[in-house]
């Protein structure tokens, strides 16, 4: 199983899905060749070992008001910084209206493995947009899920405790 998709407009295919707390993944960037990648996770971020050297990361994860799962991050021992970076996957596309300004249904997923903690809301209620829907654990920080867009839950997949990897279908609002 691969994860493809892009970071702005960096195409990036990761061979292997990452997960766990170390591990390896050959991935192929657009700008050029691909390489093998080894992280590790510590309290604060991840450590990414790349052929030219090994970086660390603090990172800081949260729900933007359009309900994605964006980054800020900083790298060690460095004033490099980056704010409110996603990474999108291949196929995915922002939902909005239709032609005729009609919302359509949208699939709230997981962006990341975790585990479901809290969840605020049930089938059949109305939500406004930014609403929180539920609260998942995923290293080692609470992120809240927010509802991308105004509507009705139509279904409800998240039970607490449960655990979940990146992609699962959390939610459906119409």
């Amino acid at each position: 199983m691969s994860i493809n998709g892009r970071v702005d407009q960096i195409q990036i295919a990761f061979r292997r899905v990452p997960s766990g707390d170390t591990g390896h993944s050959r991935i192929e960037v657009s700008t050029g060749g691909s390489f093998e990648v080894s992280w590790r996770r510590d309290e604060h971020g991840i450590s990414i070992e790349l052929p030219h050297g090994t970086f660390g990361f603090d990172l800081r994860g949260r729900i933007n008001d359009d309900g994605d799962l964006e980054y800020d991050l900083a790298q060690r021992f460095s004033d490099q910084e980056w704010f409110s970076k996603r990474f999108v996957r291949e196929g995915e596309a922002a939902i909005g209206s239709a032609a005729d300004g009609v919302k359509r249904a949208i699939k709230v997923k997981a962006q990341m493995p975790g585990k479901i903690i809290k969840v605020h809301v049930k089938e059949g209620d109305s939500v406004a947009k930014g609403q929180s829907l539920l609260v998942m654990e995923a290293m080692k920080m609470e992120n809240e899920i927010r509802a991308p867009q105004a509507g009705v839950i139509q279904s409800l997949r998240a039970v607490p405790g449960q655990s979940v990897e990146s992609g699962v279908e959390l939610a459906v609002i119409e």
